[in-house]
């Protein structure tokens, strides 16, 4: 698990937000290749880092196992987020 960016955003406004997240996605791909293969699968956590992420880490040929954001697991969203994981992660299954 890797955060989006390096410093919180959680107290900006939702422009600053996903700037900060836009900017980050070039130096976020660099240590993701140093982390995992292409093939690894990736689960992108939280709407505005699906929105920022999802795009170019396909582009750039990486597994991103889901076509929607999961949402955070906080504020009352622990369910659907663990039942999107699950639903994720069963349609995925390893070569073994």
């Amino acid at each position: 698990m890797i955060d989006a960016t390096d410093t919180p955003v959680n107290r900006r406004s939702t422009a600053e937000r996903r700037r900060k997240l836009k900017a980050a996605v070039k130096g976020k791909l660099a240590k993701i290749a140093k982390l995992v293969s292409r093939n690894t699968p990736i689960i992108l956590v939280k709407k505005n880092v699906f929105e920022a992420f999802a795009g170019p880490l396909c582009r750039a040929r990486y597994n991103v196992i889901h076509k929607s954001f999961l949402p955070f697991p906080s504020h009352g969203h622990q369910r659907r987020f663990i039942d999107a994981c699950r639903k994720c992660l069963s349609k995925h299954q390893p070569v073994h």
